[in-house]
């Protein structure tokens, strides 16, 4: 079998697998999905403090799952002296409900640790339940940022005041009991609220957990100070199922994560499938059908079928209309003895007898009811007459 060649197309059909294959590990940012999560390498994306987590916490894993699902599964899998994790809400998408609030507290209440982080340009936000809001210092609704290569003067009892950090001040945090842990320009931050057996933890504003102010100074330390100020030192676990439920996707969620290495694999198999159906591969199958090879198998079908349906007139006025065509008898109609006269000197005949011929096949024809016997005996006489005119003709 001759080898294949390789086309211009298997090229692309190979170009593109490629780039599925190339979009596992590095997926561009389209700009319509969502660049805050612990995935986007934006610079609002919080994929380099995802990795700072990680590389100071033991366990650290990402959750899905409605709050009720994930307090569920929290009770059902309580180990006994292993402490409560640590769930990081930072900027999410939409705010918890009151009912979220409730579930999340009453997981609280039992030693639960919770950070939970505003949104860059959100709303104020009011938690009743902890007594605690955010409001603008001195004006309604504004925040300013500092700019990241200035060091703003910042208070903390979390980390040395002699280090460097940027911050972007966003609303005051108020609230009853509340522990100021970080005061930006005079307004509080970073708070801190016991509630029952466990702690709340509030930031003013999620930017120091993002990439680009990550990037600047000691604001690494910082953001995981932060997040030691929770206390416990269990599980890790970073919420993105406010993120998921917050935004609105139709075909999206296929290209983020974590659904997005499904989508492509399927692009990938697809491709190949196409790939393959665009080309042979293997030997020619048999044909179903096996192709006449010559006129004989033609002409022996076209009698089986003139036999099979009994009527021998159609067939002897075939005969009869390619015989008198092949003599030109209708060109000289009105002289058809002298035509047919040099005929029957050469088979030894009274011309009469072949014009007598020809006048009860044409008849025989015309009735319709000849049978294949009488047809076949007709046929027989005319085609001693085609020879000889063949032989004529030649000569």
């Amino acid at each position: 079998m001759k080898r294949r060649q390789f086309h211009k197309l298997d090229a692309v059909w190979l170009f593109g697998i490629l780039i599925l294959l190339a979009a596992q590990f590095w997926f561009p940012d389209s700009g319509a999905g969502l660049t805050t999560d612990t995935w986007s390498n934006t610079a609002r994306g919080k994929r380099a403090f995802y990795l700072l987590a990680a590389q100071q916490s033991k366990n650290i894993r990402r959750n899905y799952d409605s709050f009720e699902s994930f307090v569920g599964n929290l009770e059902w899998d309580y180990d006994w002296g292993v402490a409560e994790p640590v769930l990081c809400i930072l900027g999410p998408t939409r705010i918890p409900s009151d009912q979220e609030w409730s579930q999340l507290l009453d997981w609280v209440s039992y030693g639960g640790r919770l950070v939970y982080a505003t949104a860059a340009d959100s709303d104020p936000l009011v938690i009743p339940q902890l007594a605690i809001s955010t409001e603008a210092e001195g004006s309604e609704g504004t925040s300013s940022e500092s700019p990241v290569f200035e060091m703003p003067d910042v208070v903390t009892e979390l980390a040395s005041s002699k280090e460097e950090y940027a911050w972007r001040e966003e609303w005051e945090i108020i609230g009853e009991e509340i522990e100021p842990l970080l005061s930006y320009s005079g307004s509080v931050q970073v708070a801190r609220r016991h509630w029952g057996e466990g702690t709340v933890v509030v930031i003013s504003g999620d930017s120091i957990f993002t990439n680009q102010y990550l990037a600047f100074g000691q604001n690494s330390l910082l953001a995981w100070r932060i997040i030691e100020a929770a206390g416990g030192d269990g599980e890790l676990i970073i919420d993105e199922y406010l993120n998921d439920s917050g935004t609105p996707k139709m075909v999206q969620i296929l290209v983020q994560m974590p659904i997005r290495p499904l989508t492509l694999m399927l692009i990938a198999v697809i491709c190949l499938y196409f790939w393959k159906q665009s080309h042979r591969f293997g030997p020619y199958l048999p044909e179903s059908i096996v192709a006449r090879r010559n006129i004989v198998d033609h002409t022996d079908m076209m009698g089986n079928l003139l036999f099979t349906s009994r009527e021998g007139s159609y067939s002897l006025k075939l005969y009869l209309r390619q015989l008198v065509q092949e003599l030109g008898l209708k060109k000289h109609r009105g002289r058809e003895r002298a035509v047919l006269e040099p005929i029957a000197r050469r088979m030894n005949v009274p011309v009469e007898d072949l014009v007598r011929l020809f006048k009860d096949s044409a008849l025989a024809a015309r009735s319709g009811t000849c049978d294949t016997k009488q047809a076949a005996n007709y046929i027989q006489n005319l085609s001693r007459v085609r020879v000889a005119f063949s032989n004529s003709a030649n000569k």
